[in-house]
């Protein structure tokens, strides 16, 4: 993400903080559920016998990650921008006024963001995301 290069080259904290958490949340959302345990009298052969609850063989814990639309990583951003700006005004209210200036400029780089993916979509957003 060359925004992100660009705010770590300039050491601006606050947009590093906010897109570092922006890919985060996209992250997390893409996330597979936590499955349940394997049951040990129909998966043995899956069930480590020298680490309890360990799965064995190459691979037997690995599952694939959702993929999110262009419309859900939007959304995820969207939301991470608002929070931002909320937090940027509690910290103005309380006089933090550096800090509150560096969560809107995380604010704006997230609005940034979301306006870039407008422009390289001209379908609407309906396909597999590209991370902002």
């Amino acid at each position: 993400m060359a925004s992100l290069r660009a705010a770590m080259r300039r050491r601006d904290a606050g947009v590093v903080a906010a897109l570092r958490t922006a890919l985060s949340a996209v992250a997390n959302a893409e996330a597979a559920p936590p499955a349940d345990p394997p049951d040990p009298a129909s998966d043995a052969k899956l069930i480590s016998q020298h680490f309890a609850g360990a799965a064995q063989g190459l691979g037997a814990t690995e599952v694939a990650r959702a993929e999110l639309t262009e419309a859900q990583v939007r959304a995820i951003v969207t939301r991470e921008h608002a929070d931002l700006l909320e937090h940027a005004e509690g910290l103005a209210r309380i006089g933090r006024e550096d800090e509150a200036e560096a969560a809107r400029r995380g604010a704006a780089a997230l609005a940034d963001a979301l306006a870039a993916t407008v422009d390289e979509q001209p379908d609407g957003g309906g396909s597999p995301a590209r991370r902002p």
